[in-house]
């Protein structure tokens, strides 16, 4: 993680982003200058090789939950509960392999 003078995890601005210009092009700045243009893409290939799977599995889960509650009529009455419970049963399936690979990606 590269720190600049005087600049905490919550301001936006700080030290490190002279004359009005963004932290995030100041961050970006500092990373080519110590670790090249590779710097700005470590972790492409974990996220890349995890978040596609994860991607298709919280779509494909979302959509055969959604699918299977819509049969029960009460949910047909109420489809907003069925897309709810679809979104929640989904984000915790796909989170099977978005959490570990957040966690590589973070410690890259």
């Amino acid at each position: 993680m590269i720190s600049l003078p005087g600049v905490n995890s919550q301001s936006i601005r700080g030290e490190g982003a002279a004359n009005g210009k963004s932290l995030i092009l100041s961050i970006a700045r500092e990373t080519v200058r110590t670790e090249g243009i590779r710097g700005l893409y470590k972790g492409f290939g974990i996220h890349v090789g995890g978040g596609i799977p994860a991607g298709g599995i919280y779509y494909g889960s979302y959509e055969f939950f959604k699918k299977s509650t819509l049969q029960i009529p009460y949910l047909q009455k109420h489809p907003f509960l069925a897309y709810l419970m679809g979104g929640i049963f989904a984000e915790t399936i796909s989170c099977i392999i978005f959490v570990p690979v957040d966690v590589i990606k973070e410690r890259r």
